[in-house]
């Protein structure tokens, strides 16, 4: 039987999720963990994910938008930078 998920596993999990564009749901993130994790952990990770890291991950709108930015507020140097603080 594999071993409790860290939160540092969940966390990558949803980095990932985010990375490939879907939605971080205790099912994909489930999925994400090649089916470990029940709801109530799950549920857990994703709050305490967003709690350390929302703020970060949401940019405000500008009147300007640059060449190529699709609107979207997450962009991969926002990835490396919440990487580096896991790491940490």
């Amino acid at each position: 039987m594999p071993g409790q998920i860290t939160q540092d596993e969940a966390f990558l999990a949803m980095m990932s999720l985010l990375e490939k564009g879907l939605v971080t749901t205790q099912r994909n993130l489930r999925q994400e963990l090649g089916g470990r994790g029940s709801g109530p952990r799950l549920k857990g990770f994703i709050d305490e994910f967003y709690a350390r890291y929302g703020r970060a991950m949401v940019t405000p709108p500008s009147s300007a938008t640059e060449p190529g930015d699709d609107g979207r507020s997450l962009r991969p140097d926002d990835f490396i930078d919440l990487q580096r603080q896991l790491d940490r």
